[in-house]
C-alpha cells in the first residue's frame, strides 16, 4: 500500500472516530425550541454570521514547507430543530491566507478563496448547548488544496470535524456562538487543521416543505 493511500485511510478513520464519539454521547434530551414571537414549537430558523480562526499544516510533501495562517469565513444557513437534534445546511465563502512557518529563507505566501457547502448535525445537550459533526465541501475556481504548487485541477475538497455551539433567544432573534476544529479528508499529501470561533444571528422562518 502506498504512503498516499495510507494517509487517506488515516483521514477517513479519524473522521469516523469523531462521528462515533459524538454519536455515542448519552445525555438528557433538550426541550423543543419555541418560536419567540408565537410561543409555538419552532422548526426552522435562518442564520447568518461569520467565523475567524487559525489554520496550520501538520504535513506536506517534501518539496514544500509547512504553513500556517488564518481564515475568515462568512456563512448563512437553514437550521432544522428536533427535540434532541439540530440539522443545519448552509452556504458560505472563505478567505484563507497562510505563509511558511519557521523557514527564514522561505517567504512563500498563499491566498485561497472559495465557496463551501456546510452540513452539520448536532446533539442538543440542553436548551442551549449543542455538539456534533460538521462537513464542509470546498468549491473554488482554483486550487483548494492549500498547496504552493499552482494548479487548477483540484477545485474541490472536503473537510470535516466537530462543532460545539451555544444558542439562546434574544426575542425575536436567535443568537449562536460556536467553536469548531476541522481537518481535511480528501486532500492528498498534506494535512491541514482549522481552529475557529464564530457567531451567528437568526430568525424563525416558515418553509413550504419539511425536511
Amino acid at each position: 500500500m502506498t504512503a498516499k493511500k495510507t494517509r487517506q485511510i488515516n483521514k477517513t478513520v479519524l473522521f469516523v472516530l469523531i462521528l462515533a464519539i459524538v454519536s455515542s454521547v448519552g445525555l438528557p434530551s433538550a426541550k423543543a425550541e419555541e418560536n419567540p414571537s408565537t410561543g409555538q414549537e419552532m422548526k426552522y430558523a435562518a442564520f447568518a454570521g461569520m467565523d475567524y480562526g487559525f489554520f496550520a499544516q501538520s504535513s506536506v510533501p517534501v518539496n514544500e514547507t509547512l504553513k500556517r495562517g488564518y481564515q475568515l469565513s462568512f456563512r448563512s444557513s437553514i437550521t432544522r430543530y428536533w427535540p434532541e437534534w439540530i440539522g443545519e445546511l448552509g452556504l458560505g465563502w472563505f478567505f484563507n491566507r497562510i505563509r511558511s512557518a519557521g523557514e527564514i529563507n522561505d517567504m512563500t505566501r498563499l491566498t485561497t478563496t472559495a465557496f463551501f457547502l456546510d452540513i452539520s448535525g448536532r446533539y442538543r445537550i440542553d436548551q442551549n448547548w449543542q455538539v456534533g459533526p460538521v462537513i464542509d465541501i470546498l468549491v473554488g475556481n482554483s486550487n483548494v488544496t492549500f498547496s504552493q504548487v499552482s494548479s487548477n485541477e483540484n477545485s474541490l475538497a472536503i473537510v470535516g470535524g466537530v462543532r460545539g455551539a451555544y444558542e439562546f433567544t434574544f426575542s425575536p432573534i436567535q443568537v449562536r456562538g460556536y467553536a469548531q476544529i476541522m481537518t481535511d479528508l480528501t486532500i492528498a499529501d498534506r494535512q491541514g487543521w482549522w481552529f475557529q470561533l464564530g457567531a451567528q444571528i437568526g430568525l424563525p422562518v416558515h418553509l413550504p416543505f419539511e425536511f
